[in-house]
């Protein structure tokens, strides 16, 4: 993978080998929402009904709290009290709430004032405000809490527990209009529009720029995509932006999505929503999810869906495969957005570790004492813990490898292959390298790889389409596509003149008209996948390059985007990317864990010490037609319906909860201490490692391997 990787965040760390993704079981993924809860912590499982509050259950803690929100009782809520907080009104919950909860209103009033001092400044603190078990209760703190206070925002963990924090939605708006415009429209976007109180909300933007009122729209629709919109009117000369929730087709039934969390095994994320919206009878578009996960490994997420009700998925749920299985089911108002999440929590086996390599001839092959090699074990563990890793993409997210080689900086991976040629809009050539064989020597060809094979030889649309099996969906509708569009038309001058693999200089329009309608079968998050899967490699590079010329230290011309929480986003904060400066250098006002790259896109900025890197790899990938390629418009593909805004990522991350426990792969091993770690005896085969972690969203668990192995890891 030297392609893809290129330096550690420390060459002197010793090198082990083992042996990754065995099997599903060895790689297990579960999401972490939001909420810091996991994806399985949210409503009854399959085979539990849904509880129903009553009146004897246990209440919450006793408000009345320290200064540090440490509870003092629990009390009982009587039907008397829990009547007065079924409902939420915005004209009676202030006074409901300083007359029954008076050291709570105090200590949210004063910390609410705190959060609106240090607006401008790029610092977070969070602040427990008790337990509360009572739904009913909390759900009502929590919009009480949100209105009169729309600069914190409050969470609530597993357990009940409350807790507040400084709003990024409400800081990022005070940015774009002020405070006195941020307030009311957080409170409406947060709290008034899901009481129905006003459907909608109008911004005055009369002092605002066309950029300016670009951004408070992009906003909008990044913390409330999905559930709110946006549009921009002008009478006479007054100009509003217009934030509301969109007219159902039938008014008399509102929007809702029904939640659950998806189990699967050994397939991707696209092809698991594919299979269930054929099961539904639903479009796969109406399916919501915060990320994609690994395709070889056991995943847990949480799944929205639009247009079906709870019963019917409940239903379908008894007759899925045995990849797939659904619990965890609620019935929600709001979608999913892509990047919503904390992160994601691996539970991971290594196989056959070892500190030796018995394939390599250039290795020693004296096998360490068991004390180096646990020794080894530790310090790789230590150093993920205080150092971190380089964020690189992990090899997932490039596909297939592929026997051909793009002209540039592409290697022989699929994905990134496919997003350049999109990104050229040489739709020929997308279509071309998604329906390259997978053929490899002394291994029989099977009906997949034949069609294709027939297809690169002869663009016989109709006889690949009768060998290529029915369960490939993706090929099929390229296929497909193809079929309908050049009935009755030669393709002669299609595929026949060229050599499998190349790339065609000269292509009709017609061609290109066709490829595209082909690619458009593709699911919408597909295409995008393949787009940002060059932004990724070409990042992938770009973060080698700073590393090899500046190292691991904060330099002049650096983007830094100071760090506020662990449950942040780094989306979030495409405005508050700083260029570092000589002062800031001198003063050491950032370390490298607040420096971040940019993924190409029309609305980032780049970092002006590696302006060169970009501008050489956009040459050598031609990714220009007579115009600067980081122009505003170029990232955006009107045929295939792309737009790539780009976005930034840190290039070094930490791992958090970091454990590691031995296993022996041979029952009669004896268990032994050494150096603070549980550790199995090594058989000649080495033992099995066991690792658990977290990591924050779009960070890859190979990655982290291949830091802490030294690439020694096979997977």
């Amino acid at each position: 993978m030297d392609d893809l990787f290129y330096l550690y965040t420390d060459e002197e760390v010793p090198k082990f080998y083992g042996v990754g993704k065995t099997n599903s079981q060895d790689f297990q993924v579960m999401e972490i929402m939001q909420s810091g809860k996991l994806c399985t912590d949210v409503g009854p499982t399959q085979n539990q009904p849904i509880p129903c509050g009553s009146s004897d259950s246990i209440g919450p803690v006793d408000p009345r709290l320290s200064s540090k929100g440490t509870p003092a009782k629990r009390i009982k809520l009587d039907n008397q009290n829990q009547n007065q907080y079924l409902t939420w009104n915005p004209e009676t919950c202030e006074s409901l709430f300083t007359e029954n909860f008076p050291p709570l209103s105090n200590r949210v009033q004063l910390f609410g004032e705190k959060a609106l001092a240090l607006i401008t400044f790029n610092t977070n603190q969070t602040e427990v405000i008790g337990t509360y078990q009572d739904k009913v209760l909390r759900t009502w703190l929590h919009k009480t809490i949100r209105y009169l206070y729309p600069q914190i925002e409050v969470i609530t963990n597993n357990g009940g527990v409350m807790s507040m924090s400084y709003c990024p939605k409400f800081k990022r708006f005070v940015k774009l209009l002020g405070v006195e415009e941020a307030k009311p429209l957080v409170q409406y976007a947060c709290v008034l529009f899901q009481e129905r109180e006003s459907m909608s909300y109008e911004i005055s933007v009369n002092h605002l720029g066309r950029a300016a009122r670009r951004m408070v729209h992009e906003a909008i629709e990044k913390f409330f995509g999905g559930t709110l919109f946006t549009k921009t009117t002008k009478v006479k000369e007054n100009s509003t932006i217009q934030v509301f929730v969109p007219r159902k087709r039938n008014t008399n039934t509102p929007s809702q999505f029904v939640e659950f969390t998806l189990w699967k095994r050994n397939i991707e994320t696209i092809q698991a929503i594919h299979q269930l919206s054929l099961l539904l009878d639903v479009k796969s578009s109406e399916f919501s999810y915060a990320g994609m996960k690994d395709k070889r490994a056991i995943t847990m997420q949480r799944v929205a869906v639009s247009g079906v009700s709870k019963d019917k998925l409940l239903e379908v749920s008894h007759v899925l495969p045995d990849h797939l299985r659904i619990s965890h089911v609620i019935v929600t108002s709001l979608r999913l957005i892509t990047g919503n999440l904390v992160g994601n929590r691996f539970d991971i086996k290594l196989r056959n570790v070892h500190g030796k390599n018995t394939t390599s001839s250039s290795e020693p092959n004296a096998k360490p004492s068991q004390k180096d090699f646990i020794s080894t074990i530790s310090k790789s563990c230590d150093f993920l813990k205080t150092k971190g890793f380089i964020n690189y993409f992990g090899p997932q997210r490039f596909g297939r490898r592929i026997d051909t080689k793009e002209p540039g900086s592409i290697p022989q991976w699929e994905a990134p292959s496919v997003g350049l040629a999109m990104l050229k809009q040489d739709m020929k050539r997308a279509v071309e390298i998604l329906l390259l064989p997978a053929v490899e020597a002394g291994k029989p060809i099977d009906d997949e790889q034949k069609a294709k094979l027939l297809f690169q030889q002869t663009w016989n649309v109709e006889e690949a389409l009768k060998l290529m099996p029915r369960h490939r969906f993706r090929e099929l509708g390229i296929l497909q596509s193809l079929k309908r569009n050049l009935a009755g038309k030669s393709t002669s001058n299609m595929g026949n003149s060229q050599q499998p693999g190349s790339v065609g200089q000269q292509q009709t329009s017609s061609s290109e008209q066709f490829c595209s309608k082909a690619l458009l079968t593709i699911p919408f998050k597909e295409r995008t996948f393949y787009a940002h899967s060059y932004s990724s490699y070409l990042w992938n590079r770009v973060a080698s390059e700073r590393l090899r010329q500046l190292g691991c230290d904060v330099r002049e011309g650096d983007l830094v985007v100071p760090r506020t929480g662990d449950s942040e986003n780094i989306e979030r904060h495409d405005s508050e990317v700083h260029v570092v400066v000589s002062d800031d250098v001198k003063c050491n006002r950032f370390s490298i864990y607040d420096v971040v790259l940019p993924l190409p896109g029309n609305r980032v900025q780049y970092p002006p010490n590696m302006d060169a890197i970009y501008d050489r790899i956009f040459k050598e990938d031609q990714l220009f037609i007579g115009t600067e390629p980081k122009a505003s418009n170029y990232f955006r593909v009107n045929k295939l319906k792309l737009n790539l805004c780009g976005t930034y990522r840190r290039l070094i991350e930490k791992p958090k909860n970091l454990t590691l426990n031995w296993e022996s792969d041979v029952s009669s091993q004896a268990v032994t201490e050494d150096e603070g770690l549980r550790c199995t005896t090594l058989a000649d085969e080495g033992a099995t490692l066991g690792l658990k972690f977290d990591l924050p969203s779009s960070c890859y668990a190979t990655s982290i391997l291949r830091e802490f192995s030294k690439d020694g890891v096979t997977m």
